[in-house]
């Protein structure tokens, strides 16, 4: 079995994942996702609010919260929401004007 080094990983999904439509599009909702959380997270930084203040404010647990930042876990859009809520960025915050 062939063994992987990072060149030939990314030549593999070159070839055989990224040449797909439905691929592509798939990675990158999977890439927005992250950038998503990224940002949502970093904004709760910048404005100084913990996780628990997030749990306190949403009624998640502080667990909930957590895991809503780790990467992978897909966080259901209702969780989503509350937590954007709770650190003050509405929906047109996302695709309408800029965070302050």
């Amino acid at each position: 079995m062939k063994e992987f080094t990072n060149n030939n990983l990314n030549i593999f999904l070159e070839q055989n994942i990224f040449n797909n439509d439905f691929s592509k599009f798939l990675y990158e909702v999977e890439d927005m996702e992250f950038q998503l959380i990224e940002n949502l997270v970093r904004e709760r930084k910048r404005r100084s609010i913990t996780q628990k203040e997030i749990a306190e404010r949403t009624g998640l647990s502080q667990q909930a919260v957590s895991r809503i930042e780790k990467y992978g876990n897909k966080p259901s859009l209702n969780n989503l929401l509350k937590y954007m809520y709770a650190i003050g960025i509405n929906i047109n915050d996302l695709f309408g004007k800029k965070l302050n």
